[in-house]
């Protein structure tokens, strides 16, 4: 049995790699997630673009500009220091290319007072500016013994990771899962489109044996398909993470991805066609991303985004593995491992569905 299911995995290994149509949404859909993340989201980096125009030349304005400058977490500056020049810096500020504007008057030594205006005041990412401003100034003051009010601001943690970092994790996990379920919806779709009735139902493997084969194929290649996008995140997008937290994560893909297999496995079943079948799972897996977790930890999401990750269970894989892969919790907890497993097994009796029901199907018809 172990033999004729390896047969069955080389059989249509060769096929994907003769056919590689059938694996270019894999390995092409988490990379350009990946490239819109650092446009649209920043992934770039995790220092805010401002401008900065100093009218005043006295040595407190001096010294407010060293801490603006100078001010970071424990990864990288708070700000990158796009202008100094007021004209040039409205325009770009208007144009969305800057995200803060901070002002400092002439009259600075005697009032104490800076102008800042940002791009969009009432987004997440401007808050997150001007609480970095905030830091900045506070520390300026206390170390001119000039803060009237004293407290501490905890801005950073051991933890931390950038913000590319996090969306590259994310990315990884969506080439697993997503992997796993396009290439098994694709197997299992060009396996209908391209055999006779007749030769289904006589295969020697038996219908069940078939499908456990093109789950582990679709599991072997999803792995495979995911190396350009982790070199990508490790490369261009600060991804580094613990191996042993890695392994963890890898052992606790695998059942998950066995879930997604027998997932693909059924919408094969259901649409029959991989061309058909392609474009619907992209547009899922751009949305899972965007709404589930994928560029920001749920609990940052809009109110409509999280009650969307409740009943949507693919938000549950960024919920759970990136904290671990991150080093943000050591470990799944027992209820994660039970949930888990209990979709693996749905995606194995998913499989079993898909392939029994086609054939009793063809049987039905007098075939």
């Amino acid at each position: 049995m172990i033999q004729a299911i390896l047969s069955v995995i080389q059989r249509n290994g060769k096929l994907l790699l003769r056919k590689k149509g059938l694996m270019i949404q894999p390995i092409v859909v988490p990379i350009v997630m990946l490239l819109l993340s650092a446009i649209i989201f920043g992934g770039g980096g995790d220092a805010w673009p401002i401008g900065l125009v100093n009218h005043s030349h006295s040595e407190e304005a001096a010294s407010l500009v060293d801490s603006i400058q100078e001010s970071h977490s424990n990864i990288s500056p708070y700000f990158q220091l796009i202008s100094t020049d007021e004209a040039e810096t409205r325009k770009l500020i208007n144009q969305g290319r800057i995200q803060l504007l901070i002002e400092i008057p002439e009259n600075y030594p005697q009032t104490k007072t800076i102008n800042i205006e940002t791009f969009n005041i009432n987004s997440d990412a401007m808050k997150n500016a001007r609480l970095r401003l905030e830091h900045a100034i506070n520390n300026r003051l206390a170390e001119s013994k000039s803060l009237k009010i004293d407290y501490i601001l905890q801005t950073e943690k051991e933890q931390d990771v950038w913000r590319s970092a996090y969306l590259g994790g994310s990315c990884v996990l969506l080439a697993l899962f997503f992997g796993a379920i396009m290439l098994g919806a694709n197997l299992y779709a060009f396996e209908y489109e391209n055999r006779t009735r007749k030769e289904m139902l006589l295969t020697p493997l038996g219908a069940v044996l078939a499908g456990v084969g093109n789950m582990l194929t679709a599991i072997l290649f999803a792995f495979i398909t995911t190396i350009p996008t982790l070199l990508v995140a490790i490369l261009f997008f600060r991804l580094t993470f613990n191996g042993w937290n890695a392994t963890k994560v890898l052992l606790g893909m695998l059942p998950i991805m066995l879930a997604c297999a027998g997932v693909g496995i059924l919408l094969g079943r259901l649409f029959k066609k991989y061309r058909i079948i392609q474009p619907i799972l992209v547009i899922v897996a751009i949305g899972t991303v965007v709404i589930g977790g994928g560029f920001v930890g749920v609990p940052l999401l809009p109110e409509f985004a999280q009650t969307f990750t409740d009943f949507w269970v693919f938000s549950r894989i960024f919920m759970w593995f990136n904290p671990l892969l991150h080093g943000f919790v050591d470990y799944l907890t027992w209820g994660q491992w039970i949930w888990i497993t209990t979709a693996a097994i749905l995606g194995v009796c998913l499989m079993v569905w898909s392939y029994t029901s086609e054939t009793k199907h063809y049987m039905s018809g007098g075939q």
